[in-house]
């Protein structure tokens, strides 16, 4: 065996500790919790599928809603204070 078969079978266990690692990371969570645990730490979309026996289109549709989610703070905190200023206008 050369060393390059070696390699390659160190790569495929490995790959597979991290599966099984990361499926027992996530277990008892909500799959969108999951999904955006998985890829903070660096998983691509469809390997995240494979860990959690659902579609890639599933992942990047959970990915798209998270990341929306992230940006929408700052949009609701810009209304919260032109509200606020609002209120205090007609007062």
């Amino acid at each position: 065996m050369g060393n390059d078969e070696v390699l390659l079978r160190i790569e495929e266990k490995i790959g597979l500790m991290l599966r099984l690692i990361a499926l027992q990371s996530t277990r008892e969570m909500k799959q969108t919790h999951a999904i955006e645990l998985l890829n903070a730490s660096g998983f691509e979309p469809k390997l995240i599928a494979d860990i959690l026996d659902t579609t890639s289109n599933t992942v990047s549709v959970s990915l798209s809603k998270f990341k929306a989610k992230k940006k929408s703070p700052a949009r609701r905190g810009n209304n919260e204070s032109q509200t606020k200023r609002r209120i205090q206008a007609k007062k």
